[in-house]
């Protein structure tokens, strides 16, 4: 997403307790390490400090995209969970914003809420199989009294149609 958008904001997983705005949140230092690897800005009024419920995403929404807000728009959203996705989604609708012609999203999560919105939600995961398969096979060596290991899950991005080029300024 970052060879097509600049102004990319994020918003956060609503179960993390601590601030958005701290390199200890993995998602957090994972969205600085793609501006610093990509040469972008990073500009921390698109990634809120904290946001702990599901009705601040609008409100979000709504001071990011108004038309008197000094800072220019997200051309693109993150988020972790599909349900917030949606409700940014339903915000930018109501506003009359399309997806993607005006404004890109793109979900950390392939669950199957990605789907069930229009347009889909182009999203970032892991196969569930997979995983859980892993996970079992962790489990019985744990039991079996083998040593614990560490595995890299490999993630899969599921171009979907909810992204697209960022629109001409």
């Amino acid at each position: 997403i970052t060879a097509w958008h600049k102004r990319i904001a994020l918003l956060p997983n609503l179960a993390y307790p601590m601030s958005q705005h701290t390199s200890t949140n993995h998602r957090f230092a994972g969205y600085m390490d793609a501006f610093t690897e990509n040469h972008l800005p990073l500009n921390m009024q698109y990634v809120p400090a904290s946001c702990s419920s599901l009705s601040q995403v609008p409100q979000w929404i709504d001071r990011m995209f108004n038309p008197k807000n000094p800072i220019a728009p997200p051309t693109a959203i993150c988020a972790d969970e599909p349900i917030v996705v949606a409700s940014a989604l339903k915000k930018l609708t109501s506003m009359g914003y399309r997806v993607p012609e005006d404004v890109s999203l793109l979900c950390f999560s392939n669950s199957t809420l990605v789907t069930l919105l229009t347009p889909e939600l182009t999203s970032i995961g892991f196969d569930p199989h997979q995983f859980a398969q892993l996970s079992l096979d962790m489990l019985i060596e744990l039991i079996e009294g083998k040593p614990s290991r560490t595995e890299i899950v490999e993630l899969n991005y599921y171009e979907r149609e909810s992204t697209g080029p960022a629109p001409k300024e």
